[in-house]
């Protein structure tokens, strides 16, 4: 039998092309799956979460393992959204500040607590946004520095919040055991 290799170019690049298309029109893209399009401006309300170890979360951490259990008052809620650690709005869920502090595993901290807290006594509170920029191990002198690199990291990912809209109603600003220096 005489092979026609003219189809098979021609089925390999149809083929292609169909993938291709599955592809550009799937969910995987970013701003689709993490950036609610329902978000009223007007209605995002933005806490920058900064300091040390205890704003970054060690809840459940034992022997650098994270216990994974995550208390209700923690739980995900769709009207809770973080800034990840590749500046986009994803729905919120523990560990927070997975992706931002890397240099220490995360677990549970205060963040999500503090805004289900709110979100529960001001049910029309509108959208929270929650924006970690703590790090474990580090000196209050670190932040206090004008041209710090921690101090330059979390104005940074402020100003990348505000590019969804809303505005900066508080900096949580949560020590570690490092405060004294």
């Amino acid at each position: 039998m005489k092979k026609r290799p003219y189809y098979d170019k021609i089925f390999l690049f149809s083929l292609f092309l169909i993938l291709l298309w599955g592809y550009l029109n799937s969910s995987t893209n970013p701003k689709h799956q993490l950036f609610p399009e329902n978000l009223d401006d007007d209605n995002i309300n933005i806490f920058i979460l900064a300091g040390q170890s205890n704003m970054a979360g060690r809840g459940g951490v034992m022997h650098q393992v994270w216990d994974e259990l995550v208390p209700p008052e923690c739980s995900s809620e769709p009207r809770i959204l973080r800034l990840n650690e590749n500046s986009e709005l994803e729905v919120a869920k523990e560990p927070l500040h997975a992706g931002i502090d890397v240099n220490k595993t995360c677990g549970i901290g205060p963040g999500m607590a503090f805004a289900s807290a709110i979100l529960r006594r001001v049910p029309n509170f509108g959208t929270v946004v929650l924006v970690p920029c703590a790090a474990g191990g580090t000196s209050i002198r670190e932040w206090s520095s004008r041209n710090s690199f921690l101090r330059r990291r979390m104005i940074a990912r402020a100003r990348e919040a505000l590019r969804y809209g809303g505005k900066i109603r508080a900096f949580l600003v949560s020590r570690g055991k490092r405060y004294r220096d």
